[in-house]
């Protein structure tokens, strides 16, 4: 094999991998960018606040994660739309962002 071939076959080798690996961040098969937020066990929730419920999913779905497709921007944007069309009062972090939180289905605070 000439070098000119090596070369043309590493190029294609490291431009079909670049190609492979945006399309698998693009299809959600990466890891999420945001870990889960579990409600710390002293914080009291003062107003409304979205619980998303975490599962374990057994498959890969086309547009999305499981549970974490969209997490969290879904959860922000339902609570700041809720607060501006509806009277009701969300619960706010220290930096005015909406709290919003992941249970599990084993979570002991859902029974108690």
């Amino acid at each position: 094999m000439t070098r000119r071939s090596v070369v043309s076959v590493v190029l294609v080798l490291l431009a079909a991998s670049a190609l492979a690996s945006a399309a698998l961040a693009q299809w959600g098969y990466g890891r999420s960018r945001y870990p889960p937020r579990f409600r710390p066990a002293n914080h009291v929730d003062e107003g409304f606040t979205f619980c998303r419920l975490m599962y374990t999913s057994n498959r890969r779905e086309r547009s999305g994660r499981g549970w974490s497709t969209d997490y969290p921007y879904a959860d922000i944007n339902f609570m700041i739309r809720l607060s501006e069309m509806t009277s009701t009062h969300v619960n706010l972090d220290p930096v005015g962002e909406p709290n919003h939180w992941v249970v599990t289905v084993t979570d002991d605070a859902l029974y108690g």
